[in-house]
């Protein structure tokens, strides 16, 4: 069987469908503001535990995985929490 006949077939294997032993599921907390001064931010994991940067187009600009000290745009990242399930991580992003 091919692998598209898989899929058609309702036989294929998605991503969710793999279930690891000590698997954790991730979930982002985003900014609601494009310019911000971060005050405060309770549990999760965030820039002081992460200290990582990405690069963003040819221009070597370099951005922090998780927002430092204050965001730039709606929708930055600002801390990720992690679940057993991705029900439990989302469920954490609620205040």
């Amino acid at each position: 069987m091919s692998y598209l006949e898989r899929f058609a077939n309702g036989k294929g294997r998605y991503l969710d469908d793999i279930n690891l032993d000590g698997m954790l599921y991730m979930s982002l907390v985003r900014s609601p503001y494009a310019r911000a001064k971060i005050t405060k931010v309770e549990g999760g994991m965030t820039s002081k535990d992460l200290n990582a940067y990405y690069s963003m187009g040819e221009n070597d600009y370099k951005e922090p995985v998780l927002a430092i000290g204050e965001v730039n745009y709606q929708g930055q990242a600002i801390a990720a929490v992690f679940g057993k399930n991705p029900y439990e991580s989302e469920d954490l992003l609620q205040p």
